[in-house]
């Protein structure tokens, strides 16, 4: 494990890491090596003399932060070497009196994002997401067509990331408030703030449904999320709409520009995980044909987010199934993962085949070659601890219930939400490909084409934007007295 850290009481800071890991790992033998890089400060590095398994290791995470050793400001990222599972982590303090970062309250310790994702990569990279360019554009136009010409707005954005589409909107006519619950991004944020490049905006770091309950209703002339609403829990996600239905004006809009699951029966485990091998496996080929090296491996650490939250998104979708309905008995094969196991040993076949026709991240020939290697025996040892999994997807990691996950869903399903929040929608599809549909004719997106969405109907999987109204038939009329 490699720990970083500035100025720490070396002595103090290990003998507190020994004792914590070994309350987790009794008798597993580990050496600290100890250098120094300038661009790090101290580092510490705790090398395992043989191979531990990643629930291992996110349960000594949690163990340290249970002692007060950790927070989650830097952030969590993992790789796999000759002599063991290593762990990266910033964020570490020396203290008996555990210093949360700055930009978040206690509650807090529980960031989601970042838990899964490399923060600064996702800052650098998600722009190249296929779609994401024409999503944000037909989400720019749909947000401000919401405000008034000649008037100054007021935007909500909800899941800010690190705040791409937060200039966007600060740059216009509209005032915004960013919520932002992680803090690594909330911390890009504030430093884009302070450097100018986001204006007229005021971040909260803060979970969004509670701090909405606090406001008033029709505050906002737009709600906005892009790539953030699948973040959301499913089991709060109705009651979440409706805050954001309370919250928009009457000729307000909710405009949420995100990733859809292609068609499939979402309380059938093995579909769903099919499902998500299907649409992230398009993305991730889209990029790798492309010649992108750092969105394939955030499009698979999304991937693999959904696949060990499978079991909990269908029983928080399907409260009558329980927690052990779905549990593979031991050496018995796991069904539930036969046909992802196969679609993502295509995927490697076919990534083993693909040419990229660019180098957009201008790195080297050998260094692209290594990485395009090394990115696909990933996605073979995916399948393995598939087939190993006694779960629909994989193991459920130890952090359920204390962070998110990805928890994307059907456009079926979506729409069926917001209708029982009172809302009714039009969806863009701005591509990069329909995934999973025969009836759509999306290929290509549709750009500012509206669709009619229909809570019985469904629509192919890709990147969608949806606009969101209150529903006037829904709403009880008003007589005079």
């Amino acid at each position: 494990m490699i720990f970083r850290r500035r100025n720490y009481d070396e002595s103090a800071l290990q003998n507190k890491i020994i004792s914590a890991v070994q309350d987790v790992l009794p008798g597993n033998d580990f050496d600290f090596l100890e250098y120094h890089d300038p661009r790090e400060g101290n580092l510490l590095k705790m090398n395992f003399g043989k191979k531990i398994k990643a629930s291992d290791v996110e349960n000594v995470v949690l163990k340290l932060e249970d002692k007060k050793l950790y927070n989650t400001r830097g952030g969590i990222s993992f790789s796999e070497g000759d002599n063991g599972l290593f762990i990266n982590l910033s964020g570490f303090t020396d203290s008996p009196i555990y210093t949360p970062n700055p930009l978040a309250s206690a509650q807090l310790l529980g960031s989601e994002m970042e838990r899964y994702i490399a923060i600064d990569k996702y800052n650098d990279h998600e722009a190249g997401h296929p779609g994401y360019h024409e999503m944000m554009k037909v989400v720019l136009d749909n947000t401000m067509g919401a405000i008034k010409k000649g008037k100054q707005g007021k935007v909500l954005e909800i899941g800010a990331g690190t705040g791409n589409f937060t200039r966007l909107i600060g740059e216009r006519r509209a005032k915004v408030d960013a919520i932002e619950i992680d803090p690594g991004s909330a911390e890009y944020i504030q430093h884009k703030i302070k450097a100018g490049e986001i204006k007229k905006t005021s971040l909260i770091v803060e979970d969004a449904l509670p701090w909405t309950k606090k406001k008033t209703a029709a505050s906002y002339d737009a709600v906005v999320t892009t790539f953030s609403d699948h973040h959301f829990s499913p089991a709060k996600k109705p009651e979440f709409l409706k805050e954001i239905s309370r919250l928009i004006k009457k000729d307000g809009v909710y405009v949420a520009g995100d990733e859809f699951l292609p068609p499939h029966d979402e309380k059938d485990p093995a579909q769903r995980v099919s499902a998500q091998i299907k649409y992230h496996g398009m993305v991730i080929e889209e990029a790798f044909k492309e010649g992108k090296v750092e969105l394939p491996k955030l499009e698979l650490d999304a991937l693999i987010s959904g696949l060990r939250t499978t079991v909990t998104f269908i029983q928080q979708t399907a409260p009558e199934h329980k927690d052990n309905e779905f549990l593979v008995r031991k050496g018995a094969g796991n069904l539930y993962n036969k046909e992802g196991i196969k679609l993502l040993g295509e995927l490697a076949g076919r990534l083993e085949q693909a040419t990229p026709t660019a180098n957009p991240e201008h790195l080297d020939e050998a260094t692209i070659t290594d990485q395009r290697k090394g990115f696909i025996e990933i996605v073979r040892n995916l399948q393995k601890e598939m087939e190993e999994s006694r779960r629909p997807g994989l193991e459920e990691s130890l952090f359920k219930g204390k962070v998110g996950g990805d928890y994307k869903m059907t456009i079926k399903q979506y729409t069926q939400q917001l209708k029982k929040a009172g809302m009714q929608a039009v969806g863009f599809f701005e591509g990069p490909k329909a995934v999973g549909s025969s009836n759509d004719k999306l290929d290509g997106g549709t750009g500012n084409q509206s669709i009619i969405l229909k809570p019985e109907e469904d629509h192919a999987g890709g990147v969608w934007v949806i606009k969101a109204t209150r529903d006037r038939t829904s709403e009880p009329s008003k007589t005079r007295s």
